[in-house]
C-alpha cells in the first residue's frame, strides 16, 4: 500500500498529506492551506493531476495551456504554484513533531525540496522536479504572525514564452525519507538532470572551487556535462561509473574573479545551476570593514558622540532611531567587538596605538559605551543612549561582556575584565540562567579571570554557568520561547552553553547533551548548491526588524547563521573529532557575502523573488548588525580559512 495519505479540498488543492507509518500522523499541509493554488496570467489555463505511484511516491503534474490565438511572453513570477508546508513556529513541543524546516532549491531541471521535521525524527518529506524547470520562488506571508510563520511558497516555473495552444507540464515527485542521506540518494536516482554537490558555498580569491556532479548514464555513455561560467577555466576529472546507471565527476573552477558567479551545467537538454561567491581574503575583508566603520559609521557630537551607527549605502549617511533595532546599542556592539578583536591581531601594525586612527576611534567608542550604555558599578546594560531602560533586554548583556572582554585583551587593563564579569553576574542575577542567550562568553571570561588571579570570581561565575547548563539539560527539547517562538538562535545557544560547561567541568553529561543539540541545530541548515543557502540556517524575519526595507522573508544569508559554525568549531576543538570540521568552515564562511571588498556591508539578503508581491532578492542597503559574522569568522579563522590544524 502506498504510504501517502492524501486528501484534496474543494478548490482542487491539498488539505492533507501524511505518512501512514508516522506515529504522530503529522499533516504536511499547513492549516488554512493554499497548497495547489496556481497563479496564472490571463489566457493560460492550468489543470492538476495527482497520482499515488506503485514506487511509494506521490506525483503532482501541473499542466499549463495557452488558450489564446497569440504568443504569451511570461515574466519570472507570472506563474506560481503554491506549496504550503508547515514551516512555522508555535512552541517547541509542537514544532518538534508537527512542523518542518523547508530546504528548497530552484535550480532549473534539478529543482528539489527537502522538508525535515524540526525534531529530527523520520519520516521526512522530499521532492524532485521530474518534468519542467523551477527557476525561483516567492513567499506569501501573514504579517500578523510576524517572525513565527515562514509563509506559503510560490514555485515559479521557467516558462518564458508559450505559443498558441502550447501545453507545458511541471511535475513534482514526492517521497518519504529517513534522513538527508537517503534523500540525496533518491534525488540523484529520480532527477532527470545533473545533481550538483558542494562542500562550501563561499571561496576565497585564489582558491579553486570544486563541485561534484552526478548524472544518470550507462557505463558506455562517454558524454560529459557542458559547463558555462563566463571566462573562468573549467575542467573535469575523469568520470567514474558508480553503478545503478549513475556517473560522477568533479568539476574544477579556477581564476574566478571576486563576487557572485552562476555555473550552469547541462546534459541532454536538462539544465542545472550552482551559485558561488568568491570573497576577498578574510584579513583584507576585515581590515577594510573596520576602516569603513571608523571612517563612515562613527557619529560626532551630541548625545551620540562616539557611537557606531547604522550606515545607509543608498544615501551614504549614518542613521539612528530610538526604535530598538535601529538605535545605538544592542547588536551594534558587534562593530566595537570586531574592531577590538582586529586590533589585537594587528598589534605590530599599530605599535603607536594612541596615534592610530583606528585605535583612536575605538577609544572614543569605549567612552561612548561607558557614558551611555553601561553602569559598571551595577553591571546594568542599557538598551539605548540616555542609559535608557525601557526594555531591560537580556540579550544585551552577553554582547556587552564580549565587547569589554575584547577591549581587555587589547589593552590588558584589568578593569575591563572585571566590568565584563560584572555584566555577566548581573545577567545571571536577572534570571539569565533560564535564558538562552546569544554569544554568552562565560567560559572565556572564567579563563581570563583565572589567569588574572581572580580565582574567587572565576569560581562563582563557573558555578552560575554550570547551573545554566543544568537548566538547559532539564528542559531538553522543550525550548523556551524568546523574541521568536523557536529558531536557530535558540538552539545554538543551548548547544554553545553546554559546550562551555563541558570545557569548564569535563563532565561528559554536558558534551552528550550538546551533541543532541548540535544534531537538532543542523536541521536548520541546507546543502543547496547556492552560496546564499549552503550551510546558512533558515531565518525569515531579520530583514524586517533590522533592514531599511522592513520586509519579512527568507534571509539567506543572515549573519547569525554563523552561530552554527561556532558550535561546530567548538565541538571540534573540545573533542578532537573532525566530524563537523568541513561544515564549520562552510558555516563560518556563509555570511561573508554580506561584506563588500571596500568595507560596505548589509544586514541581510532577502532571498525570495517576491514577498507578498513586493520585490525581493536583494541585499538590504543598511549596514546594521552584521559585523558579528566577521567577529566570529576571525575568532575561528583557522576553521574559516580551512586550515587542517586548528
Amino acid at each position: 500500500m502506498n504510504p501517502f495519505v492524501i486528501e484534496t479540498n474543494e478548490k482542487d488543492g491539498l488539505r492533507k498529506l501524511a505518512c501512514r507509518t508516522d506515529r504522530y500522523a503529522m499533516n504536511w499541509v499547513k492549516k488554512e492551506s493554499l497548497w495547489g493554488i496556481v497563479n496564472v496570467p490571463h489566457g493560460i489555463s492550468c489543470s492538476v493531476k495527482r497520482i499515488l505511484e506503485e514506487d511509494d511516491t506521490f506525483v503532482e503534474c501541473y499542466r499549463f495551456i495557452n488558450q489564446t490565438a497569440f504568443p504569451i511572453y511570461l515574466q519570472k513570477t507570472d506563474i506560481g504554484i503554491a506549496v504550503s508546508l508547515p514551516d512555522y513556529y508555535s512552541d517547541a513541543k509542537e514544532c518538534m513533531h508537527y512542523c518542518c524546516h523547508t530546504h528548497i532549491w530552484c535550480g532549473g531541471s534539478s529543482a528539489w525540496i527537502l522538508a525535515l521535521r524540526m525534531g529530527g525524527e523520520s519520516p521526512h518529506l522530499g521532492m524532485v522536479v521530474t518534468e519542467g524547470e523551477i527557476s525561483s520562488y516567492s513567499l506569501i506571508r501573514d504579517e500578523k504572525k510576524q517572525s513565527n510563520d515562514r509563509g506559503t511558497f510560490l514555485l515559479h516555473p521557467e516558462l518564458l514564452r508559450m505559443d498558441p495552444g502550447q501545453a507545458c507540464c511541471i511535475t513534482f515527485k514526492w517521497f518519504w525519507v529517513q534522513d538527508p542521506t537517503e534523500f540525496d540518494r533518491k534525488k540523484r536516482a529520480w532527477s532527470p538532470a545533473i545533481t550538483i554537490c558542494l562542500d562550501k558555498g563561499v571561496w576565497f580569491a585564489g582558491e579553486d572551487a570544486c563541485l561534484e556532479l552526478y548524472w544518470k548514464a550507462p557505463a558506455e555513455d562517454a558524454g560529459m556535462p557542458e559547463a558555462k561560467l563566463n571566462e573562468s577555466k573549467v575542467w573535469f576529472d575523469k568520470p567514474v561509473f558508480l553503478g545503478n546507471g549513475e556517473k560522477k565527476t568533479v568539476c574544477h573552477l579556477s581564476s574566478i574573479e571576486k563576487g557572485k558567479w552562476e555555473a550552469i551545467f547541462s546534459r541532454n537538454g536538462k539544465k542545472s545551476t550552482a551559485r558561488l561567491w568568491i570573497s576577498a581574503p578574510l584579513k583584507e575583508l576585515i581590515q577594510n570593514r573596520c576602516r569603513f566603520i571608523t571612517e563612515k559609521q562613527q557619529e560626532k557630537g551630541g548625545i551620540l558622540d562616539g557611537a557606531y551607527l547604522i550606515y545607509d549605502q543608498e544615501t551614504g549617511k549614518r542613521y539612528y532611531a530610538h526604535l530598538d533595532d535601529h538605535n545605538a546599542g544592542r547588536e551594534r556592539l558587534g562593530m566595537g567587538a570586531l574592531i577590538a578583536l582586529w586590533l589585537q591581531e594587528t598589534e605590530s601594525v599599530y605599535q603607536a596605538y594612541e596615534n592610530s586612527e583606528m585605535r583612536g576611534s575605538l577609544d572614543w567608542y569605549v567612552k561612548f559605551v561607558y557614558r551611555e550604555l553601561i553602569d559598571p558599578v551595577s553591571g546594568n546594560v542599557f538598551n539605548d543612549v540616555n542609559r535608557n531602560r525601557e526594555w531591560d533586554r537580556l540579550y544585551n548583556y552577553p554582547w556587552m561582556s564580549v565587547f569589554l572582554l575584547e577591549v581587555y585583551r587589547l589593552t590588558h587593563d584589568i578593569q575591563y575584565l572585571l566590568d565584563s564579569s560584572r555584566v555577566l553576574f548581573t545577567y545571571y542575577g536577572k534570571g539569565g540562567g533560564t535564558f538562552y542567550a546569544i554569544g554568552l562568553p562565560a567560559e572565556e571570561v572564567i579563563c581570563e579571570l583565572n589567569q588574572a588571579d581572580e580565582k574567587e570570581q572565576a569560581e562563582e561565575l563557573k558555578k552560575m554557568l554550570l547551573q545554566h547548563a543544568d537548566h538547559i539539560m532539564e528542559n531538553g527539547l522543550d525550548f523556551p520561547k524568546s523574541e521568536v517562538n523557536y529558531e536557530q538562535s535558540i538552539v545554538a545557544p543551548a548547544a554553545d552553553i553546554l559546550l562551555q560547561a563541558y570545557a569548564c567541568s569535563k563532565e561528559t553529561k554536558y558534551l552528550e547533551t550538546a551533541e543532541e543539540m548540535v544534531e537538532l541545530l543542523l536541521l536548520f541548515n541546507g546543502d543547496q548548491p547556492d552560496c546564499h543557502m549552503f550551510e546558512n540556517a533558515i531565518r525569515h524575519w531579520d530583514g524586517y526588524w533590522f533592514g531599511k526595507r522592513r520586509l519579512y522573508g527568507d534571509t539567506f544569508p543572515h549573519y547569525w547563521s554563523v552561530l552554527t559554525g561556532v558550535c561546530l568549531a567548538k565541538y571540534t576543538l573540545l573533542t578532537g573529532q573532525d566530524t563537523y570540521r568541513k561544515r564549520a568552515e562552510a558555516s563560518l564562511r556563509g555570511s561573508l557575502m554580506l561584506f563588500s571588498e571596500n568595507g560596505e556591508a548589509s544586514c541581510a539578503f532577502l532571498y525570495p523573488e517576491t514577498i507578498n508581491g513586493k520585490p525581493g532578492h536583494y541585499l538590504d542597503p543598511w549596514a546594521n548588525d552584521q559585523d558579528w559574522a566577521l567577529y566570529y569568522a576571525w575568532k575561528y579563522r583557522d576553521f574559516t580559512e580551512g586550515k587542517e590544524e586548528c
